[in-house]
């Protein structure tokens, strides 16, 4: 838990970053555009760090791509928006999905606060996009690549909209950026193991994600033909999965998975599990019924409110991927294994630390209590080995038979980590470096160091050379150049 000392520092930056991005943004006519589903109005931003050519981006925020799954499109798969007559003031987030926030640990809660405009505001309404375009972008010459965002979470919780996330500089390296929100935990995994309510509706919400975007992103001036699928812990084991899944095949053409794969093990779960946990909602809630169709029916007269806090007594993983013969048609190990897998050019890795600080602050672990670094140290280890290192390293030895890919390990460990000093680089320090965030926070009171910012500056640049070329490095990035993952390489 972070000390009283540490979390004015991180509410600071927080609050700095925020003010950073608002300052300078305003609406702009330039800033309205023509989709299938209607007009569009977003926002023009100057982002003052931009050191590039591009000086100012284009943001339109909480965009509907699917009808909200409420009512009897709860626990149903997503329909796509029908649009709407008047302007859409796509100039401010919407709600973000149902969770359980608290289940996070103090710290990532403490950087979210004063950030978001949707801190307390879940609701089942919850399937929109964030688009972030450089400026003027519908009007280029050439259309940019695109990268999509799935953000992690455990499958229980997360968004896009958090400080370590923003999506503002990006677009100032000559990319589009899409953020996906979808439905979580029991929204996105109930299932009774019958064609009643079987199949994966997190996994069909970002399909349906996917489809807008190759149908809208032309409009926004990106490239539908070079689609790049970006995710982080759960997220990255979701960009797994939809290389297995046939509904996918077509929707993007790269892949960057961070810390998560489609074997990693809370990324898939068999039936039973998430069956014995779904009628174990159905029976708290009294909804109990030889016909299915009924207990559906009992079930969507509950409030989301209702299912949402059943649910927190249940454990985390109660709820993950299942084989549902729609999204996923077989277990990934064996699908891997049978080749059934989109043949796309890959970036894969982990941080040193995967293991989560909740892991131990409350958990008494057995050993010598005078010299809890040891034990601390072998647990981390442990943990992420299982989770997150072997599996990476499999399923990106599959991928690496037919195309192109990549494996790193994020060492670096900064001041603004999210995690205590005592798990090193923990799991989720990469996203911030990832999404730049070092280069907006030059004027913060709490800057990152040049380390920070070189670092970011390199991983932002080899991730756009990698949306944009197929390839991380076609020229040395600051001097180095990224070979291709090999089986037998060592991180």
């Amino acid at each position: 838990m972070a000390s009283r000392n540490q979390a004015p520092c991180k509410m600071l930056l927080v609050m700095s970053i925020a003010l950073l991005i608002c300052a300078t943004q305003a609406f702009d006519p330039n800033a309205k555009i023509e989709i299938k589903q209607g007009t569009l109005q977003g926002l023009t931003e100057v982002i003052p760090n931009a050191h590039g050519p591009i000086k100012a981006i284009n943001k339109y925020l909480g965009v509907p791509y699917a009808t909200a799954p409420t009512g009897k499109l709860r626990f149903a798969p997503p329909q796509p928006h029908k649009g709407w007559n008047e302007v859409y003031q796509a100039t401010h987030f919407r709600s973000i999905c149902m969770q359980l926030i608290h289940h996070y640990n103090v710290s990532i809660q403490q950087a979210w606060e004063g950030f978001s405009e949707t801190d307390e505001n879940i609701s089942e309404d919850c399937l929109y996009l964030n688009i972030y375009t450089p400026q003027n972008a519908s009007n280029a010459e050439k259309p940019y690549p695109v990268l999509a965002y799935i953000h992690g979470g455990g499958f229980f919780a997360g968004t896009p909209i958090r400080v370590v996330t923003p999506g503002e500089y990006l677009p100032l390296r000559g990319i589009v950026l899409v953020s996906i929100q979808y439905r979580l935990g029991p929204f996105g995994f109930f299932s009774t193991g019958n064609s009643v309510a079987q199949e994966i509706m997190e996994c069909l919400d970002q399909v349906e994600a996917l489809k807008w975007i190759k149908e809208n992103i032309k409009s926004f001036g990106g490239d539908p033909t070079r689609v790049t699928l970006l995710g982080e812990s759960a997220g990255g084991s979701s960009v797994n999965l939809h290389l297995l899944s046939p509904l996918s095949k077509g929707l993007f053409h790269r892949v960057i998975s961070e810390s998560g794969s489609d074997l990693s093990p809370f990324a898939f779960h068999g039936e039973s599990g998430v069956t014995l946990s779904s009628l174990e909602l159905v029976e708290d809630l009294n909804c109990a019924a030889t016909n299915k169709e009924r207990m559906l029916d009992c079930l969507r007269n509950k409030t989301a409110l209702q299912i949402l806090n059943t649910t927190a007594y249940q454990s985390q993983s109660s709820f993950f991927p299942v084989v549902d013969q729609h999204f996923l048609q077989d277990s990934p190990i064996n699908l891997r294994k049978a080749g059934k897998f989109q043949k796309l050019p890959t970036i894969a890795g982990f941080v040193s630390d995967e293991v989560d600080a909740v892991e131990f602050q409350y958990t008494r672990w057995p050993g010598d209590d005078n010299n809890p670094s040891n034990i601390r140290r072998s647990i981390i280890d442990a943990f992420t080995d299982y989770f997150v290192v072997a599996p990476t390293y499999a399923s990106l030895a599959f991928q690496s038979q037919h195309s192109p890919t990549w494996l790193y390990e994020f060492r670096h460990r900064s001041d603004h980590s999210l995690k205590q000093g005592w798990e090193g680089v923990a799991h989720g320090d990469i996203t911030a470096y990832v999404f730049g965030v070092p280069l907006l926070n030059a004027s913060s009171p709490h800057p990152y160091t040049a380390a920070d910012r070189n670092i970011s500056d390199f991983m932002v640049t080899v991730y756009t050379n990698f949306v944009k070329f197929g390839n991380t490095t076609p020229e040395p990035v600051y001097g180095i150049t990224w070979s291709n993952f090999q089986p037998n390489d060592q991180a």
